[in-house]
């Protein structure tokens, strides 16, 4: 198993990852559909990722086949906070038949090791409440509850 930056070649994958990534919170509340158009919204954000120096996407290859990604961005907080960068973590998939061999502790190294090489010492991700198994996952790296998101629908 390989962990690398992901490369044009592997965007169609990236994209069929993300796709199942995106099915398997179906079942949890607030699931938000991808558009019509998400396929190509997701190429276009992929191929900027590729060339841009604040994001970057790890990709895990057995062989030649993919097992899981990791995406990364850091984001510019507001000038009003001593902290003006923090890194987040916007995506992690691991295909089914890889969970529990560790390839996300090493796309989590790999996007760690990234943070810090841009001097990034604060990383936050969102997870939906009820994907326990992540939150598992997550508070075993070290990850503590910062904050809650809360929602409302309006009435058209």
């Amino acid at each position: 198993m390989i962990i690398r930056l992901a490369k044009q070649e592997d965007i169609e994958d990236l994209i069929n990852m993300w796709k199942k990534l995106s099915d398997f919170h179906k079942n949890f509340p607030n699931y938000m559909t991808p558009s019509l158009g998400w396929k190509n919204m997701m190429r276009q954000l992929y191929e900027e990722d590729l060339i841009s120096s604040s994001r970057a996407i790890f990709i895990a290859k057995d062989y030649y086949k993919s097992a899981g990604f990791l995406r990364v961005e850091s984001r510019v907080n507001s000038r009003i906070f001593a902290t003006a960068i923090i890194g987040y973590i916007s995506d992690i998939y691991v295909e089914e038949q890889y969970r529990g061999t560790n390839v996300a502790e090493k796309l989590f190294i790999e996007g760690i090791n990234w943070f810090r090489s841009k001097g990034i010492y604060s990383v936050r991700l969102n997870v939906n409440p009820e994907n326990t198994r992540a939150i598992n996952f997550y508070n075993k790296l070290g990850f503590k509850e910062v904050n809650k998101t809360l929602s409302m629908a309006i009435d058209v």
